[in-house]
């Protein structure tokens, strides 16, 4: 079984230092994509990575420490028996899914106004 990440500090840090090859390589990364020069296999992985690192931030600033290896087997639907653990890798999945639909929507839609988008998902279901 493959694990992407065992430690949380593998996703940091979020803001490189300005002179940092991490800042340059950020730089470059959003250079090219905005040219249209990130391979599309690149960007679906980088947007993969991402959405695990958002969810995992987002549920941490929300108190829920969700590590993120228990993200990764929750998005390949491995549970842990703990009722606790279980629900955090549950609400990280729903994260990543909601981020997905998101970025679907936006890709088919990208006129549709960002503020607006969580209300009419909610109403279409």
């Amino acid at each position: 079984m493959l694990v992407m990440y065992r430690h949380p500090s593998t996703m940091e840090p979020l803001l490189p230092a300005a002179d940092s090859e991490l800042a340059d390589l950020a730089l470059a990364t959003e250079s090219a994509r905005t040219a249209g020069r990130l391979h599309p296999v690149t960007e679906r992985v980088l947007r993969t990575l991402f959405r695990s690192i958002n969810s995992y931030y987002s549920n941490l600033i929300e108190g829920h420490k969700t590590h993120p290896a228990d993200i990764e087997r929750a998005l390949r639907e491995d549970y842990s028996a703990d009722p606790a653990k279980r629900a955090l890798q549950l609400e990280s999945r729903a994260h990543i899914a909601l981020q997905e639909a998101i970025e679907k929507r936006l890709a088919h839609e990208p006129e549709f106004p960002n503020g607006s988008i969580l209300f009419s998902m909610a109403t279409d279901a």
